[in-house]
């Protein structure tokens, strides 16, 4: 689905739901951490440490991360 449609706020909120005994997720906060996260340059240095130290390959998060931070900033 579109980060920008009405069902994505929906999702996007229930992701963020707040959980008890834990505080609420800080969306500012969150996109920011996002930015950076989503450096491109980020994933690929944990590939090459997987790689130099034998481990096995990882699945990306990068998609399920875009998404995330587009759907943060549409919805703000």
């Amino acid at each position: 689905m579109p980060p920008d449609s009405a069902e994505a706020a929906q999702v996007l909120n229930r992701i963020l739901e707040p959980v008890p005994g834990m505080h609420p997720v800080d969306r500012e906060e969150l996109t920011a951490g996002l930015e950076v996260a989503t450096d491109p340059r980020i994933e690929r240095y944990w590939q090459l440490t997987a790689t130099i130290n034998g481990w096995p390959p990882f699945p990306s998060h990068m998609p399920g991360d875009l998404w995330l931070l587009a759907a943060l900033r549409a919805h703000r």
